[in-house]
């Protein structure tokens, strides 16, 4: 009869490893497809391109803004709008400073 406990214990201790093997290996494999993804990202837009080889320079260039010419970090970048109400708002910007 003891040795019915003991055997049981040690089934469920080794279920419980095994969990937590599965679980580590569930996690390692999500790592590895996150660094996949990253491997294949490209960025295909010019404009996003050097804005990353830039960036990526040893002595680090910053992006300035077109209409202040404020230096800024790419971090910085938080908000965005919709091409649409962009394309508006600096037409209005561009024809308020030709006058």
């Amino acid at each position: 009869m003891l040795m019915g406990i003991g055997v049981e214990k040690i089934i469920l201790f080794r279920e419980s490893y095994y969990q937590l093997q599965i679980q580590e290996l569930q996690e390692e494999l999500k790592y590895i497809r996150q660094k996949r993804e990253i491997a294949k990202y490209k960025p295909h837009l010019r404009v996003i391109k050097n804005l990353e080889s830039h960036y990526r320079r040893k002595d680090k260039m910053l992006p300035t803004c077109p209409r202040c010419n404020e230096l800024f970090y790419i971090e910085e970048l938080t908000h965005w709008v919709c091409k649409a109400l962009a394309d508006k708002r600096i037409k209005m910007f561009k024809e308020k400073n030709q006058e």
